[in-house]
């Protein structure tokens, strides 16, 4: 109890010996608190506002659900290599090895180590 009663007595002889000071200091954080209490009320008012914008923006109030079945394209005509979802294998059957795998042939490799080449050689010539 001593420190709080040694507290108020400073306190006292602060306001006391510097009144105008006091004063001052007041007016400054009643008026920052005011200031502060208007910019929260004008930007809680800008959310209601934004929010009356989306609304009038028309949108359908529908929300996707998973639960619910996809829908094709019904201009497109469904083909067997269209799937909605597929469970994928860890390695391919012989079927789709020779459906989806074409072995490289020596002027791709030849391409393919020509462009990497100058893919190296374009890094290393900024090297010191």
């Amino acid at each position: 109890m001593e420190i709080i009663d040694n507290i108020k007595a400073n306190a006292e002889d602060f306001v006391k010996k510097n009144s105008k000071l006091t004063v001052a200091i007041l007016c400054i954080l009643i008026f920052l608190s005011l200031t502060a209490i208007f910019i929260l009320i004008g930007t809680a008012g800008s959310r209601s506002s934004s929010e009356k914008k989306m609304k009038n923006l028309n949108l359908p109030e529908e929300v996707f659900s998973k639960k619910e079945d996809f829908l094709p394209p019904a201009d497109i005509k469904m083909t067997e290599d269209y799937y909605f979802s597929r469970i994928t294998e860890d390695t391919w059957s012989d079927e789709e090895l020779n459906r989806w795998f074409s072995m490289p042939n020596d002027s791709n490799m030849k391409s393919l180590e020509d462009a990497n080449d100058a893919l190296i050689n374009k890094i290393t010539e900024a090297a010191p």
